[in-house]
């Protein structure tokens, strides 16, 4: 009997043992991946051409629908930090072609690199970098900056999506097909969206900005309503969302949706975020007010900070931001003159908004 119990007490302590091996490898593993992601830095920022290569000649670049590729395009003043060298992994054994053009399209410098972890220098005044994989080799991809971030904050590293309509749409950045109220050349730099400045203050990875002007939460029929495929659709090959963003919604008031309807359409868009999001933390934002006539952005925010309560989300009410104290003319980009206020925020709007997001997003953590 006695040989029995040693032998059972024995038995325990080994699966014990073997337990406390288990658990301690695990948490050596997550936190080498970690301490890896901290000191690599901030995933790149990039625009993605799907069915695209880039190819140069004497005339300058050229653009080729290619099946089957795609073209990871990297604006080196779009970063958050100062893109002096970049790590890329690549999952797949094959040869992949890298090449870095100045700002008038002349060919600058080639890479040609196989499978595994690199390092490249990017040359000085290297306006962007060309990466073309095949499809196959998108979701082990890994693009990273290695200039360290410097932001501190419970954010630090995670990803962030956001869902929006025009006021976070900028060209490039959001996915292809969709309208964009922003671009380079209007005087408004991506660096100047308040999802960037958000992100950056925070020591964010962009993971995914699916915003379309013009959008609202009601299908469209055309694929740009947030209750289509764009809300389980804020996600990357390789990451998903540790943070969502929603600020979509004042459309569907402006073409005359009922609130029931969009109570409705709302909150089923939530559940089906929180279904294919379930460790995301989501945060519904409200409008500022663009003018006193306005009556339908104080409706829709009523109802969005209805609906947040309901489903237990915070509830950012950007009307707080102090943008709507400001002389118009001094945070819309598109301010008109005759009417006396504008709907998009300019660079200066931007930071209010991104500002009063974080001081949220911090403070009620």
């Amino acid at each position: 009997m006695k040989r029995r119990k040693n032998k059972a007490a024995a038995a325990t302590g080994l699966t014990a043992v073997i337990l406390v091996i288990i658990l301690l490898f695990f948490a050596v593993y997550y936190y080498n991946r970690a301490l890896s992601a901290r000191e690599e830095g901030r995933d790149l920022l990039y625009q993605l051409r799907e069915g695209t290569v880039y190819r140069w000649s004497e005339e300058g670049i050229t653009e080729y629908k290619e099946e089957g590729w795609s073209t990871y395009v990297i604006v080196c003043r779009d970063q958050m930090e100062p893109l002096k060298k970049m790590s890329i992994h690549f999952t797949c054994e094959e040869e992949h072609l890298i090449m870095s053009c100045k700002e008038d399209g002349s060919f600058q410098s080639m890479w040609r690199l196989g499978s595994g972890k690199h390092t490249i220098t990017v040359p000085e005044n290297a306006y962007a970098l060309y990466i073309a994989v095949q499809n196959d080799d998108m979701s082990g991809l890994k693009l990273k900056n290695t200039w360290k971030m410097e932001a501190e904050s419970t954010y630090k590293g995670k990803y962030l999506s956001v869902l929006g309509d025009s006021i976070s749409s900028y060209e490039g950045y959001i996915p292809q097909g969709f309208y964009p109220e922003y671009r380079a050349g209007s005087g408004m730099e991506v660096s100047s969206m308040w999802w960037y400045q958000t992100a950056l203050k925070l020591g964010m990875n962009i993971c995914g900005i699916n915003g379309c002007s013009g959008s609202g939460v009601l299908p469209a029929g055309d694929g740009t309503g947030g209750n289509e495929e764009r809300c389980v659709s804020l996600h990357t090959p390789e990451h998903t969302p540790d943070l969502i963003l929603v600020l979509l919604g004042a459309n569907d008031l402006f073409r005359g949706c009922s609130q029931e309807e969009f109570r409705a359409e709302y909150r089923e868009m939530l559940e089906r975020m929180q279904t294919r999001y379930p460790d995301a933390e989501i945060v519904l934002c409200s409008y500022f007010r663009p003018s006193k006539a306005s009556f339908e952005v104080d409706e829709a925010n009523e109802l969005i900070k209805s609906i947040g309560e309901e489903c237990g989300l915070r509830v950012i009410e950007l009307k707080k931001s102090g943008i709507e104290e400001r002389d118009p003319r001094e945070v819309y980009y598109d301010y008109d003159p005759e009417i006396g206020t504008g709907m998009h925020p300019n660079t200066e709007g931007q930071l209010l908004l991104s500002n009063y997001v974080c001081q949220e997003l911090t403070e009620r953590r």
